[in-house]
């Protein structure tokens, strides 16, 4: 089983009217949101860990988890408002936000919000993005997954926005504690570069590693992932979406929910398998991951896909 933890909030999507007119369309999001729904529509055993809010976004949030197999009896409620985030791409093709969360339920998360006790059968935590970037939130997740970290898989990826960083050499420190405790570190290439900057991607991937994590996974968009361990790397280019790319929104988090979900039905949650497993299981963790993000690719918003479109190999 997996926990997921962090932040739900409404992406406004841009899309265009039978009129010719462009407005924007809301859609359930949020990377650890994301992660959880990826991984419930997988079958995988899921739950999410979050405080959200009684109005209607909070409402059909936590509806849409329900409806996509995720435990959402851990989450908590309240009045105060849900994040949202309006979303276009960028002339280069990728995702740009603009994020509303002043006072917001998720980023109000205290410690009193969460439970003291998980499930007995949880392998992993997921967990990152603007939820370990924002106070309280941040210290708040920092220290409830810091205290499981030698019980279960941290899956951790940084899903750095910017935009929401007062403090660039905080945040590094921060990123670092977070992974320092991981056993998988899924890191896009940007991220990466902001994080290591003026050295190659494997030489950020071996600083990575040397902070023990046992799998390092940095996914490039259209260039494909690459993933690491002791017994070596393998990359996997990028799968081409069914119809093409409709947006990226959601890629990310399709992609690590379906790595964890592949990695826990294959029995490689815990630190000793990801650190040895063999490049030939690694490539086939990548490519499953790849499919689902393609498939998300193909369609508006963060919809990640089902069981019955894609081989659960």
């Amino acid at each position: 089983m997996i926990a997921s933890i962090g932040e739900a909030l409404i992406d406004f999507i841009p899309v265009e009217t039978p009129d010719g007119t462009r407005v924007f369309a809301p859609r359930p999001g949020g990377s650890p949101y994301n992660t959880a729904i990826a991984c419930g529509r997988l079958k995988q055993p899921v739950l999410f860990l979050a405080r959200l809010s009684t109005d209607f976004f909070g409402t059909d949030l936590v509806a849409n988890l329900k409806a996509n197999n995720v435990d959402a009896s851990y989450v908590q409620r309240t009045s105060d408002p849900t994040t949202l985030a309006f979303v276009r791409t960028s002339p280069s093709g990728d995702a740009e936000y603009a994020f509303f969360v002043n006072d917001s339920a998720d980023r109000l998360l205290r410690r009193t919000d969460l439970p003291a006790d998980l499930p007995r059968e949880l392998t992993c935590i997921q967990c990152g993005s603007i939820s370990t970037q924002m106070e309280p939130c941040a210290i708040t997740i920092e220290e409830y997954v810091f205290e499981r970290a030698e019980k279960v898989v941290v899956a951790y990826d940084p899903n750095i926005r910017i935009s929401l960083i007062s403090d660039g050499d905080a945040h590094r420190k921060r990123v670092l504690r977070f992974m320092s405790v991981s056993g998988i570190v899924k890191v896009s290439d940007v991220d990466l570069e902001w994080l290591f900057p003026g050295i190659t991607q494997e030489d950020a991937m071996e600083e990575v590693a040397a902070l023990g994590v046992p799998m390092v996974i940095v996914t490039a968009g259209a260039e494909g992932a690459t993933a690491r361990n002791r017994n070596g790397s393998v990359h996997v280019p990028s799968e081409n979406p069914p119809g093409g790319v409709k947006d990226t929104v959601g890629a990310g988090d399709s992609f690590h929910g379906a790595l964890l979900s592949w990695l826990d039905r294959h029995g490689h949650m815990y630190r000793e398998s990801l650190a040895t497993i063999d490049t030939e299981t690694m490539e086939r963790a990548l490519r499953f991951a790849a499919n689902a993000a393609a498939i998300t690719c193909s369609r508006a918003g963060a919809e990640p896909p089902t069981d019955s479109e894609i081989d659960l190999g």
